[in-house]
């Protein structure tokens, strides 16, 4: 299956989920209101792709005329959280008069966004979180509302699969910063590598960042 395959099969599997969802409300005539909510912002590949898709299957799926909003995290890029408290305001204001049919988030730091808000913002409606890896979803916060369509990056095999291309390599360096979730996945990436530590060693470009280096 190719990488564009993958997306389409991805988005029907959550467009599926979503519609099946919103069935357990009123079967109404009127349009359905869809919140997709980015991590990063519309243009963020592949992130953008899911998104496209996702909507793609959801006008062609859905039994009722849809009412497609999306909005962006973008504080997701930043180490600074001060700003996540307008954006809840925002979105408050935004579904004063009435609250999506469902939201469908693209990515972690949306579904840590709507897990942490849920109450104070959609505590009735339902969710769908997409393109996250299963490390990052709090199951334990998941409401009978909440769906959950997750992967797992598989970093060990990645770098094992370098080995196998260029067996000579000693040094790997990862390409990440200083944002909450990039600190996160530098951890989550040196524990899978771990037993690979006699073969090559891991550098990371946010130390570099950090020393002004």
């Amino acid at each position: 299956m190719t990488h564009g395959q993958r997306i389409w099969s991805l988005a029907a599997i959550i467009c599926c989920v979503a519609l099946s969802l919103v069935c357990h409300g009123a079967l109404a005539a009127e349009s359905k209101q869809v919140m997709l909510l980015h991590s990063f912002g519309r243009d963020f590949k592949p992130w953008s792709e899911y998104a496209r898709n996702i909507r793609v299957e959801l006008n062609q799926q859905s039994p009722w005329p849809l009412d497609i909003t999306e909005h962006s995290l973008v504080t997701a890029r930043s180490p600074d959280e001060d700003p996540e408290v307008a954006f809840v305001e925002y979105l408050r204001a935004l579904s004063a008069k009435r609250s999506p049919d469902i939201i469908v988030s693209i990515g972690a730091p949306a579904a840590a966004f709507v897990q942490r808000h849920r109450q104070q913002l959609f505590a009735t409606t339902p969710m769908v979180f997409t393109a996250v890896d299963q490390r990052r979803v709090q199951y334990s916060s998941l409401t009978a509302n909440d769906a959950v369509v997750a992967l797992r990056i598989n970093y060990l095999a990645a770098i094992e699969n370098i080995l196998q291309v260029l067996p000579d390599t000693k040094n790997v360096t990862v390409v990440v910063g200083t944002s909450p979730i990039e600190r996160f996945w530098k951890d989550a990436i040196a524990k899978e590598a771990a037993p690979l530590a006699n073969r090559i060693k891991l550098s990371w470009t946010m130390s570099c960042h950090l020393k002004s280096c």
